[in-house]
């Protein structure tokens, strides 16, 4: 039975066997000899015929038509005078010229050409059967010869460890080729115009190639199936394909020059683990460098430009590296990865291309850091995941600086994305992405712009100057927002998106700060952002954005509305610094808005404004300093309560039919004008106020009818009420305690009131109704409400006013009454409680007899010290005690109070309760109740 053997065991075995037996069979030292041709020999075979190992067979000039086998050993065949007066034409084309099947040949000088027949070389190196085990065709030198017009130029076939160099190899079918051969080196060879190939390596490793050239061959230089060979400064221009690696790995490629080629100047098809450096790729019509399905090379400081694709092109091919390459000035993009993940690309130049300078495609889990890139687009991928885009430079671009569409989970730092003509960073289907302290400046189109891109998280980027765009434009869900910088913008936040969270960002802006800007803009938080020194508004929701939560926000120093909100219903405002703006708050065909719990302050305009606005609720805010506090036009069935609006030009306004509003619990003094006042607004029902300290505490004028006034508190206001209207002024006696602390509801109290109560219900019943001198107009109130005379000992305290500011004097009023008919002993204590601090003094205990009918009111003025810039609720208690124990309570009061730091006050640390106590004793020093 016959056994077969591939090619590559003949391969192995040759290899192995000439190196055991090369030494053992070497023959004997002699004496080499030089031999002529056509001196001593007439052919060139004749001559290898007559020599002996180590023998030079010299050829002199002329033609010499022959195939010339070479079987000897340590033989050396130079022309005399070089190739250009020295060729070796085949007599059979359908041979090889020369056939090298011996070691140590040499083969200098030639031209060789006319091995025409398929397969056919001018120089062939193999080693055969026959020669086994003797010797391999190793070690050869083929040298400076004119390789041409044959079917291949130069072969070497099971051939290791052979020398080619300054060999001119052109005009055949292909140039040099090196099948099953290792080890072999190429220096200096030049391999131009062949038809197929200008060098070839199939299944051969460990080959070094330096400085050859191959030029306007199909392939310039082409290793299949080769491994562990290194090519080194070699030139491969003009080619179809520069150089091209398929299914070889551990290649180094370094210095080469591989330009103007039909398609891409080198490529790597399979394999992998190969390393390209410091290549120069250019001006080849496909991509400079292309990795197709080959994994783990690295390309380092290589230039791949001006090519008429892109500069490297990676596709399904992953774990590579590439550090330090110029990808600039291709028509394509400069870097482009398609279906190749893990990789790093980094501290490339990808500038001044036309297309991308970094292009993604279905490729995850990559880095992409340190690059340069300033062309059409920066860097952009599609449908690629997991990627880390980090401290990239993309400026100057024509589109965008960094573009991710149906890309997710990437995470995006440190990268300077500005000056671009469109936007610098966009996100569009992109989920779950995370951007890091970027920069995008001086954009035209915009800094940030994510379009459903969801579940994405922004924090410590900035977006300053960007013409005609805004800083970060959110047309996305569920992303997080925080701590951004976004200055000098058109918008600094314009959200269409819904359930996102800003927070602790910067906006100060051409246009808003912020704007909700659409019927799905839903459910959002805008809390806890610094919003200054915009030129229209500091917050705008327009374009029915709903349910969103604006708090916690401090607006300022905005040329128009701190918040504005056009057409959008059902907001949450609350807990925000408004102030210095031209209106604080601005409403405008917005209904069921939530405010509350505001500071809104020191306003050009109104506080709060609302217009064609209904079924707003504004609660618990503290409005003061503005121009006005809050301005109502056209706006019906809002509820305005438990707000406090002082030092403003009018407290409350409600103006061209603003009907059906309840004004209730709010505290409104040391307004300019009125407390509160309406103009052409019915049915409305104002109760439960205390109006004290302004112009006039409330003013009714032109066709303001049906409105309910009851159970306000009105007190030391230059005219308490002024009415031109039909208005009711009371309710139906009804049980309840009054704002006074009598047991019936009726009509309102007044400061001004000098009616008595005969009845003792707390309701007066002399001079009645009160018309407050004639300025109210029409009617009165028939109920007005006055203390109520206890049936037994009691005690009453109140202040002039529920709040002070540092400086004002407070006066205090203790009243004592004994409407008995015997004397009553007993004990006055008074304490000063502090609730905010949790803490309550005593200011004064004293026995006290009280004769029968005694009823005596005691005034005492206290200075407001300044008790810190942080304000607190206060509470006087005064009580009438048993004088035994267990000293039950016979009557006793309080007198809730507010202290108030001024606007502009400095901070300061908070006052102790202990010291605040102190003070006050001191104003108290001596005081006496004569009884």
């Amino acid at each position: 039975m016959k056994t077969k053997i591939s090619n590559r065991k003949i391969a192995t075995t040759v290899f192995a066997i000439s190196l055991l037996v090369a030494l053992a069979l070497a023959p004997a030292a002699v004496s080499a000899a030089t031999i002529y041709v056509p001196d001593d020999y007439t052919t060139i075979q004749q001559a290898m015929n007559a020599s002996s190992p180590g023998d030079t067979i010299v050829v002199r000039d002329g033609t010499y038509t022959e195939n010339v086998d070479v079987s000897k050993q340590r033989l050396t065949i130079r022309s005399e005078n070089g190739p250009a007066t020295t060729t070796v034409r085949a007599a059979n084309p359908n041979d090889y010229v020369f056939c090298v099947t011996a070691e140590y040949v040499n083969i200098i000088g030639f031209t060789v050409t006319g091995a025409a027949g398929p397969g056919k070389a001018g120089i062939y190196l193999v080693t055969t059967l026959s020669t086994l085990p003797t010797n391999s065709t190793s070690h050869c030198n083929i040298s400076n010869n004119n390789v041409k017009m044959n079917d291949a130029g130069i072969s070497l076939w099971w051939a290791p460890s052979n020398t080619l160099t300054n060999n001119i190899v052109s005009n055949n079918g292909g140039g040099i080729s090196v099948g099953f051969s290792n080890d072999n080196t190429l220096t200096g060879n030049t391999a131009d115009s062949n038809n197929g190939y200008g060098i070839i390596f199939r299944d051969s490793n460990n080959n070094t190639l330096t400085s050859n050239s191959a030029a306007n061959n199909n392939y310039g230089i082409y290793l299949q199936d080769s491994s562990g060979n290194t090519l080194t400064g070699n030139t491969a221009n003009n080619n179809s394909h520069g150089i091209r690696l398929d299914s070889s790995s551990n290649n180094a490629l370094t210095n080469n020059i591989v330009s103007g080629n039909n398609r891409r100047g080198i490529s790597i098809f399979g394999g992998g683990n190969n390393i390209l450096t410091d290549n120069i790729v250019n001006s080849n019509d496909w991509d400079g460098i292309a990795l197709r399905d080959s994994s783990n090379n690295t390309l380092t400081s290589n230039t791949a430009d001006y090519n008429n694709w892109g500069g490297i092109d990676l596709s399904v091919s992953s774990n590579n590296a590439l550090t330090n390459n110029n990808c600039s000035s291709n028509r394509g993009t400069g870097i482009s990865l398609v279906e190749s993940s893990n990789s790093s690309i980094s501290s490339n130049d990808c500038s001044s291309n036309r297309g991308t300078g970094i292009f993604f495609r279905d490729s995850n889990n990559n880095t992409i850091s340190n690059n340069i890139c300033s062309n059409k687009d920066g860097i952009d991928l599609y449908y690629s995941n997991n990627n880390e885009i980090t401290n990239n430079k993309c400026e100057n671009n024509d589109g965008y600086g960094i573009s991710l569409y149906y890309s997710n989970n990437n995470e995006i730092t440190k990268n300077n994305c500005s000056n671009n003509k469109w936007k610098g960073i966009i996100l569009s289907s992109s989920n779950n992405s995370i951007l890091t302290d970027n920069t995008a400046n001086y954009n035209n189109g915009g800094g940030f712009f994510l379009s459903s891109s969801n579940n994405s998280i922004l924090t410590d980027n900035t977006a300053n100057y960007n013409n005609d765009g805004d800083g970060f434009s959110l047309h996305s869900s569920n992303c997080t927002l925080a701590n951004n910088s976004a200055s000098y913008n058109y918008d600094g936040f314009f959200i269409t998106g819904s359930n996102n969270i800003l927070t602790n960002n910067i906006a100060s802006n051409d246009n808003s700060g912020f704007e909700l800007g659409h019927p799905f803009c839903k459910n959002n938080i805008i809390s806890d952002n610094s919003i200054y020194s915009n030129n229209e508004h500091g917050i705008l929701l327009v374009f029915n954005p709903s349910s969103n939560t604006i708090s916690n926000n401090n607006i300022f120093d905005t040329s128009g509305d701190g918040i504005a909100l056009d057409s959008s219903d059902n907001n949450l405002i609350s807990n925000n610094n408004i102030y210095s703006n031209d209106d604080g708050l601005w409403h405008y065909n917005s209904s069921r808005n939530t405010i509350s719990n505001n500071s809104i302050y020191s306003n050009d305009e109104e506080g709060i404004d609302l217009e064609n606005s209904a079924s707003n609720t504004i609660s618990d805010n503290n409005i003061s300093n503005n121009g006005e506090g809050i301005d109502l036009e056209n706006s019906a069935s809002n509820t305005i309560s438990d707000n406090i609006i002082s030092d403003n030009g009018y407290g409350i306004g409600l103006w061209n039919l603003s009907n059906n509003n309840i004004i209730s619990n709010n505290s409104i003094y040391s307004n300019d004008e009125e407390g509160i006042g309406l103009e052409n607004s019915a049915s409305n029902t104002i109760s439960d106020n205390n109006i004290f300290d302004n112009g006039y505490g409330i003013g009714l004028w032109n066709l303001s009818n049906n409105n309910l006034i009851y159970n306000n508190y009105f007190a030391n206001n230059t005219n308490n009420a002024y009415d031109d209207g039909n208005n009711r002024w009371n309710i139906t006696k009804t049980a309840g305690t009054s704002i006074i602390g009598g047991p019936y509801l009726g009509g309102n109290y007044w400061s001004d009131y000098k009616g008595f109560d005969v009845d003792e219900d707390g309701i007066g019943d002399w001079q009645i109704p009160y018309n407050c001198s004639g300025e109210i107009i029409k009617g009165g109130d028939y109920l007005p409400l006055v203390p109520s005379t206890p049936k037994q000992p009691t005690v009453l305290v109140t202040t002039n006013k529920p709040s002070y500011k540092p400086g004002e004097t407070m006066t205090v009023t203790i009243g004592l009454k004994n409407p008995t008919a015997v004397d009553v002993d007993s004990y006055f204590v008074w304490y000063l409680g502090l609730p905010s601090y949790g803490y309550w003094s005593q200011m004064l205990v004293t026995p006290l007899t009280l004769p029968p009918n005694f009823d005596q009111t005691y005034n005492f003025s206290i200075l407001v010290g300044n008790w810190g810039a942080v304000g607190f609720d206060a509470v006087w208690y005064v009580a009438l005690l048993e004088p035994t124990a267990p000293y039950a309570t016979i009557s006793s009061e309080t007198a809730n109070w507010k202290y108030n730091p001024r606007a502009t006050q400095e901070a300061e640390a908070k006052a102790e309760p202990e010291e605040i106590a102190k003070q006050i004793g001191k104003e108290l020093e001596g005081v006496e109740f004569a009884a």
